[in-house]
């Protein structure tokens, strides 16, 4: 696209191509050209092949990090909420003192201990009734 706003004196432009073509048409010149045109393919070949083994290590690295966040979006999914697991480490800890229910029993009442995890005693309730009404109250505080 031509700019139509300047004008350009002939009489000047001639004379510098000229000059031009001479410099060009000396071998030595001449040679100094094709070397920095080559040198110049050269150096655009290995920017090229650097650029590629650098995309695709770029891609490589996001294909892991994309790997990454999916793991741990499904260990998020499947882990299991702190109340969670605080109502399981409760009912636990009455399984496990279950032979406790079964001699309280016999003499119709218990002493049960409710404990943190770090086994410090929160809260200390007696029952007075029977097994099934016993383990019902306890059920209910659980699950406050």
């Amino acid at each position: 696209m031509a700019n139509h706003g300047k004008k350009v004196d002939v009489d000047k432009l001639l004379p510098l191509l000229g000059d031009t073509v001479k410099v060009l048409n000396t071998k030595k010149e001449g040679d100094v050209l094709v070397q920095s045109c080559d040198s110049a393919v050269t150096i655009m070949s290995s920017f090229l092949s650097s650029s590629h083994d650098l995309r695709a290590s770029i891609e490589d690295c996001q294909k892991k990090i994309d790997a990454c966040n999916r793991d741990i979006e499904k260990v998020k999914s499947e882990s299991v909420p702190d109340d969670e697991l605080e109502s399981a480490f409760y009912v636990c800890l009455c399984y496990k003192h279950s032979p406790k229910f079964i001699r309280a029993r016999q003499n119709f009442w218990m002493n049960v201990d409710i404990v943190d995890k770090n086994k410090k005693r929160m809260e200390t309730f007696e029952f007075e009734s029977a097994d099934f009404d016993a383990c019902n109250q306890l059920w209910q505080m659980l699950s406050k």
